[in-house]
């Protein structure tokens, strides 16, 4: 075999091994990036499930019929408020678990922790786009609150969303309705 090929095959080897030894160090520092990212928003990663409890309240009249605040917890069970009536239903630990899931699936403590101002940008009469903030302090609000031992993490919403969260918590009010 002639020398240039032999150099040529050498060089081809040499670049395959260091592209594959680059990309396994790249996705072990991404997978360990993303360990962190996860230690960095404040996610207990370890808890007993009797230490935990989901709180979703809405805004609305206190007169008002429909429910306004849902509470989950393994030592209160399910507690839905109405107006100044409520009710307590029996929850299964895997209901809870499944609440607390569904948390930690949308990235819910990395949310800032009051998400009804709304951002947008816009242009001026001379041509200069600005960031715009519209606080909506009149519209309706969901507030989801977890809480682990004596930490606490509550992110309130409007209907713009998080849609994910906004759905969830959709569903268990609509659930809840005609209960107390």
């Amino acid at each position: 075999m002639p020398q240039w090929i032999r150099w040529t095959l050498l060089t081809c080897l040499s670049g395959a091994l260091t592209l594959l030894a680059t990309n396994t160090m790249a996705a072990d520092q991404a997978s360990t990036a993303v360990v962190r990212d996860f230690a960095a928003a404040n996610a207990p990663n370890n808890f007993r499930l009797s230490e935990a409890s989901v709180q979703l309240t809405r805004s609305q009249s206190k007169f008002s019929k429909l429910p306004h605040s849902i509470t989950l917890s393994l030592e209160g069970g399910r507690r839905i408020e109405a107006g100044e009536s409520y009710v307590t239903e029996p929850l299964a630990p895997r209901d809870l678990l499944a609440a607390i899931n569904t948390l930690y699936q949308s990235r819910f403590f990395e949310l800032p922790d009051d998400m009804t101002v709304l951002f947008g940008v816009g242009m001026d009469g001379h041509g200069v786009v600005r960031q715009r903030a519209l606080e909506m302090s009149d519209a309706s609000w969901t507030k989801v609150c977890l809480r682990i031992g004596q930490r606490q993490k509550c992110v309130r919403f409007s209907s713009h969303g998080p849609l994910e969260l906004l759905r969830w918590a959709d569903t268990l009010f609509d659930s809840a309705v005609g209960k107390p």
